[in-house]
C-alpha cells in the first residue's frame, strides 16, 4: 500500500507541474498494482487539465464507486461539470462535497460561486444542508447564496403550504382577494427550521412575491401572538420572530404595516416597556428598531442569554456601538453649503450602503498597479459606509488611506467594519469634498465612486479633488450614465412633479403604491435592482436630494477642462472583448467616443454608472 501512495503523491506532482504523460504512466503503475480511488481520482484530474471531460467524468464516477463518500473525488467531479458548462451537476456535486467535509471552506465557497448561475427544478436535500452548511460559518460571505436559497424555498415540500397561497395567483384567477395572514400555530412550525431562520437573518430575496409572504408572516405573528406562541412554545415563537425581525431590520423596515398593525404594535411597545418578554421583544423588533424602546437599555441587559440574543446584539449592542463611534470621528472641514447639508442629513438618517463581509478575492487594475508601494497616499471621497475604502486598504496594506464623507453615521458603520476585520491603514474624517483643498495634502490615488453626481457643483468638486493629485496620479470615479437610467429618469420626474419633499414613511408608502402611482411596466423594470429592496438604497435611487445623469460627451469635456486623461472602464471582461471586436482599431478602449457609440447600440452597457479610471497629466 505504501508504494501505492508514493506512485498517486508522485503523480500528483507530475500533475502539478504538467508533466502529463509521465503523470498517466505513474498512475497505470498504481493501478496495475491495486485499483484504488486515489488512482481513479488523480486521471479524472489529469484528463480534466488536458481537456479529456468526458473521460474525466468517467475516472471520477471509478473512483466514486469505490469510496462513494470521498469529498475530493466529489468536488474535482464538481470541477469537471463546471469545466463542461453542467452548473446543475457542478453545484450538486459540491454540495454532496460538503456534505462530507463541512468544515472546508474551499467548497462552500466554490459552492457559493456556483449557486448564483444555477436554478434546480427539483428539490434536493442535499443541497440544502449545503446552504445552511454555509448560512452557519460565519467566515464566508453568503450573500450571493439569495438566488439558489430562494430557489430551494420554491422548490421545498414543507414550505410550499405557506408560501404558494401568497402569491395570490389561485385568488387572483377567482377574483377573489388575498388573505392578509398565513395558517398560525403547528402549521408555521416548518418555519423553525435552520434553512429558513438562517435564510432571513442573513439573506435578502430580490422578489416582490417573496416580501409580500414575509409582510403575511409577520401580519400572522402579530396579530395572532397568543394563539402562535402557545403551540410553537414562547422559545420557538421567538426564534421565529427574531428571524423575521433580522430580515425586517436588514431591509430596515422597507415594509408596510397596515394601520390595524400599527395600533397593535404601540400596544405590544407599552406591554414591553412596562414587563419585556423575549418572544414579544423579537415580535416588536418585526416592526421597529428596538432602540426606540423607552427601556432599550434595560432590555438590552436582560436578553443577552435568550433565544433572541442575536436580535439584542444587533439592534441595540451594535446600535449603541455605532453611536459612541459617532462621536470619535472628528472634521477637518466645515459644511456649509446648503446642498451638501441636505445629503449629510440623508446619509445620516439613511447610512448608505449597508454590508457584511468584504470580497474574497479583490484584484489591483492595472492603472493602480504604482499603489503597492509603500507609504502610497490613498484618498476615498465620500465613502459611505466603508465598503470601497477598505477594499484599497485590504489591497494596499503599505499604503495610507484617507477616508472622508458628510454622513458621521456612515463612516461609524465603516469604522465598525475596519475594527472587525482588523484593517489599520485606514483613517475617517468628516469632510466636504467642495471644502477639501483647505487641508493641503497630495495623493497618489483618489477614488469617489457615486459621489460627484450628488454635488451640486459637480464640476467644481471635481476641480477640488484634481488639485490633490499628484503629478501622474490616477483618480477612479463613478458617474451616472442617463441612458442607462432611463426608467428611473422616467420614475424622478413623477416624483418631482407630484411627490416632492416624502419622509422615510412617505417613501415607504410611495413604494407599496408604486404599481397604481408609476404602473406595473415602470415597477417591473426597477424592482429587478437589489437596492429596492433595502429602503436606505431605495432611497438613494428615487429620492436623492441632490443627482445628476450625464452622458460621455459631457465627461469627456469636463475630463479635457481638468486635465485629466482617460484610462479604461472598469467593466466585466465580456463586455471589454464585446468592444474590442466592434472597434478592432481601439481593443484597449481607450476612446471615449467610441463607448459612447458602443453604448447607444447597449444602453444598458453602464447600468451600475460610468465606472473609469483617468490620470493627470
Amino acid at each position: 500500500m505504501s508504494q501505492i501512495n508514493e506512485l498517486n503523491l508522485a503523480a500528483k506532482g507530475m500533475i502539478e507541474q504538467k508533466r502529463f504523460d509521465d503523470a498517466r504512466r505513474t498512475l497505470e503503475q498504481s493501478i496495475a498494482l491495486q485499483k484504488n480511488p486515489v488512482a481513479f481520482r488523480y486521471m479524472g484530474v489529469l484528463c480534466r487539465f488536458t481537456r479529456q471531460l468526458p473521460e474525466a467524468v468517467v475516472w471520477h464516477q471509478e473512483a466514486l464507486k469505490l469510496a462513494p463518500d470521498d469529498p475530493a473525488t466529489l468536488s474535482q467531479l464538481a470541477e469537471t461539470f463546471f469545466d463542461a458548462g453542467d452548473m446543475l451537476q457542478a453545484c450538486a456535486y459540491y454540495a454532496f462535497a460538503i456534505r462530507h467535509d463541512p468544515a472546508n471552506i474551499a467548497y462552500l465557497e466554490r459552492f457559493i460561486g456556483m449557486s448564483q448561475r444555477v436554478s434546480f427544478v427539483n428539490y434536493n436535500e442535499v443541497v440544502e444542508q449545503a446552504i445552511v452548511t454555509c448560512l452557519k460559518t460565519p467566515q464566508i460571505d453568503v450573500y450571493p447564496l439569495q438566488a439558489l436559497w430562494f430557489n430551494t424555498f420554491l422548490l421545498h415540500p414543507a414550505m410550499q403550504p405557506l408560501y404558494a397561497p401568497s402569491k395570490g395567483l389561485l385568488g387572483g384567477l377567482l377574483g377573489k382577494p388575498l388573505p392578509d395572514t398565513l395558517p398560525s400555530g403547528a402549521a408555521l412550525q416548518p418555519l423553525l427550521s435552520p434553512f429558513f431562520v438562517l435564510g432571513l437573518r442573513h439573506l435578502t430575496i430580490f422578489s416582490l412575491e417573496f416580501e409580500n409572504f414575509i409582510a403575511r408572516l409577520r401580519r400572522t405573528l402579530l396579530t395572532d401572538k397568543d394563539t402562535a406562541a402557545g403551540v410553537l412554545g414562547n422559545d420557538n415563537f421567538a426564534r421565529l420572530a427574531g428571524a423575521v425581525s433580522h430580515y425586517a431590520y436588514n431591509t430596515e423596515y422597507i415594509l408596510v404595516p397596515t394601520p390595524a398593525e400599527t395600533t397593535l404594535v404601540e400596544n405590544l411597545k407599552q406591554t414591553i416597556a412596562a414587563q419585556p418578554e423575549a418572544h414579544l421583544v423579537a415580535l416588536y423588533a418585526c416592526y421597529a428598531s428596538l432602540h426606540l424602546l423607552p427601556n432599550a437599555r434595560a432590555v438590552e441587559a436582560s436578553f443577552t442569554q435568550s433565544p433572541i440574543a442575536d436580535v439584542i446584539a444587533l439592534q441595540l449592542t451594535e446600535h449603541f456601538a455605532l453611536q459612541a463611534r459617532r462621536l470619535e470621528i472628528p472634521a477637518i472641514t466645515s459644511i456649509d453649503d446648503e446642498v451638501s447639508k441636505l445629503v449629510r442629513e440623508q446619509y445620516e438618517e439613511s447610512p448608505y450602503p449597508k454590508w457584511g463581509k468584504l470580497p474574497k478575492w479583490l484584484v489591483v487594475e492595472k492603472p493602480a498597479e504604482a499603489l503597492r508601494q509603500k507609504g502610497a497616499q490613498i484618498l476615498v471621497a465620500g465613502c459611505g459606509t466603508g465598503h470601497e475604502a477598505l477594499q484599497y486598504a485590504v489591497l494596499f496594506p503599505e499604503a495610507e488611506v484617507l477616508a472622508v464623507d458628510l454622513s458621521l453615521t456612515s463612516m461609524a458603520y465603516g469604522m465598525g467594519k475596519a475594527r472587525e476585520f482588523g484593517i489599520t491603514n485606514i483613517t475617517f474624517r468628516q469632510a466636504d469634498i467642495l471644502r477639501l483643498g483647505e487641508i493641503g495634502r497630495q495623493f497618489d490615488c483618489i477614488v469617489s465612486g457615486g459621489v460627484l453626481h450628488h454635488i451640486k457643483d459637480m464640476f467644481r468638486a471635481w476641480q477640488v479633488l484634481t488639485g490633490m493629485l499628484k503629478p501622474g496620479g490616477v483618480m477612479k470615479i463613478a458617474l451616472y450614465s442617463r441612458t442607462a437610467r432611463r426608467n428611473l429618469i422616467a420614475c424622478h420626474d413623477i416624483i418631482r412633479k407630484s411627490y416632492p419633499g416624502l419622509d422615510l414613511a412617505g417613501m415607504r408608502d410611495f413604494r407599496h403604491n408604486s404599481d397604481r402611482i408609476v404602473g406595473k411596466k415602470l415597477v417591473a423594470s426597477l424592482s429587478g435592482f437589489e437596492d429596492y429592496y433595502h429602503l436606505s438604497m431605495y432611497r438613494d435611487m428615487r429620492f436623492h436630494v441632490q443627482e445628476r445623469n450625464l452622458n460621455l460627451d459631457e465627461i469627456s469635456d469636463m475630463l479635457d477642462k481638468l486635465g485629466l486623461g482617460f484610462v479604461e472602464f472598469s467593466i466585466p471582461q465580456p463586455v471589454k472583448t464585446q468592444y474590442a471586436a466592434t472597434f478592432p482599431a481601439d481593443p484597449a478602449g481607450g476612446t471615449l467616443a467610441h463607448w459612447a457609440a458602443f453604448e447607444k447600440a447597449a444602453p444598458d452597457t453602464f447600468k451600475a454608472c460610468y465606472i473609469f479610471w483617468c490620470r493627470k497629466s
